[in-house]
């Protein structure tokens, strides 16, 4: 499940990118940032069920700790991509 998932990340981010006119360059360091962050939290997900699986517990749980600074990575820039969009785009705005 979790390769499905990041399959489906991966191909709807990347088709976004590719049709966004300026292509890859036009999106703001900010975004390139958030997106590598949760698509490295993806694929942590992918190797630890793989670890778990395989009986590799020793190494699934090294990585675990990696797995906390990585979620408070994903906090922080979450709540900056949400306070970025509602800056550029506020509630009840009209253009």
């Amino acid at each position: 499940m979790g390769v499905v998932l990041t399959a489906i990340v991966i191909t709807g981010f990347s088709a976004a990118t590719l049709v966004r006119p300026g292509g890859v360059s036009a999106i703001p360091p900010l975004v390139h940032v958030h997106g590598a962050v949760f698509l490295g939290w993806f694929v942590l997900f992918c190797a630890q069920a793989q670890l778990a699986g395989s009986g590799n517990i020793r190494v699934h749980m090294t990585l675990g700790k990696t797995s906390i600074a990585l979620a408070a990575a994903m906090v922080v820039l979450g709540y900056l991509m949400v306070r970025g969009a509602s800056l550029r785009h506020p509630v009840g705005h009209r253009h």
